[in-house]
């Protein structure tokens, strides 16, 4: 399986980071449109890879939602908000 399959299959909680021979702006453009955290070139210097992986797990800590759900019940922590199904309590 090719890396453009795993990520035309969508959007999922993984973090994808590319490192390619492929080094045209068409390939890397490509791999960011289709949803790649970091797409990276060789040669490469592993320096740069492993601060590259720092920030891409960065990223994804960041992008969690501050939200909490279970079933019908959602509580908006940000507003101080509950709802279940399709009640709303302030």
């Amino acid at each position: 399986m090719t890396w453009q399959n795993v990520c035309a299959r969508g959007k999922s909680a993984d973090t994808h980071l590319i490192l390619s021979a492929r080094d045209s702006v068409h390939d890397i453009v490509r791999g960011l449109d289709l949803g790649v955290d970091d797409y990276m070139t060789e040669p490469f210097s592993f320096d740069e890879l492993v601060a590259r992986l720092r920030a891409v797990k960065r990223r994804a800590i960041a992008v969690q939602d501050p939200n909490l759900r279970g079933g019908d019940l959602s509580l908006i922590r940000p507003a101080g908000k509950c709802s279940a199904a399709k009640s709303a309590f302030p």
